[in-house]
C-alpha cells in the first residue's frame, strides 16, 4: 500500500529501530527514494527528448531548403514539404533518391556511395528534368548521421548563381 512517489515510507515497527527489521525497513525506504529520484530524472530526460523532437520536426518542417533522408540502398524514407515543392513529390511512399528526374543519375548513385565510404559530407550540384516542367539545379550536400543513414540537404540553384560559378572555375 505504499506509494513512494508520494513519499511514502515504511515506519519501523515499535521496539525494531536497531534490529535487522528496522535496518531492514530503512533499506527498503532508501531504495524507494532511489526509485523515485531515478523515475523523476527519467521523466524530465523523456520531457526534454520530446522538446527536442518537436524543435527538429519545427526545423524540418519549416526549412526553406529541402532536406531529406536516404538509406544506403538510396530509398528516400522521409522529406520536408520544401523538398516535396522542389521536385513536385505527393505522399508519403518511400521512393528511391535514383527514381527522380535527374539529368546524370548515375552521379547521385555515386555521391551517396563517395559519402557512405568516406564518412564525410559531399555536395555536388545537379540538374534536374521533371516531365511537364523547366529543368532547373539543386545544390545537394549530403552527410552520413548513421552507418546506414545520409542527412541531405538541397537548395535550388539560379541561374545566376550557375554562371557566377562557371565564371569563378577558370579563374
Amino acid at each position: 500500500a505504499m506509494d513512494p512517489t508520494a513519499g511514502d515510507r515504511l515506519q519501523k515497527p515499535p521496539g525494531h529501530a536497531r534490529t535487522e527489521i528496522g535496518n531492514l525497513v530503512d533499506d527498503v525506504n532508501a531504495l524507494a527514494g532511489s526509485l523515485v529520484q531515478a523515475l523523476e530524472k527519467e521523466q524530465a530526460l523523456r520531457l526534454q527528448g520530446e522538446m527536442d523532437e518537436r524543435r527538429y520536426h519545427a526545423i524540418f518542417d519549416n526549412a526553406e531548403s529541402g532536406i531529406f533522408i536516404v538509406d544506403r540502398a538510396g530509398r528516400l524514407t522521409s522529406w520536408n514539404p520544401a523538398f516535396a515543392r522542389l521536385l513536385g513529390i505527393s505522399g508519403d511512399a518511400a521512393r528511391r533518391l535514383s527514381e527522380l528526374p535527374w539529368a546524370a543519375p548515375e552521379e547521385i548513385a555515386g555521391l551517396i556511395e563517395a559519402a557512405f565510404t568516406n564518412r564525410q559530407p559531399v555536395s555536388i550540384d545537379a540538374r534536374l528534368q521533371p516531365p511537364g516542367r523547366p529543368r532547373f539545379w539543386l545544390k545537394l550536400v549530403l552527410s552520413p548521421v548513421g552507418s546506414d543513414i545520409l542527412q541531405c540537404v538541397a537548395r535550388y540553384v539560379s541561374p545566376r548563381e550557375l554562371a557566377d560559378a562557371a565564371a569563378r572555375r577558370p579563374a
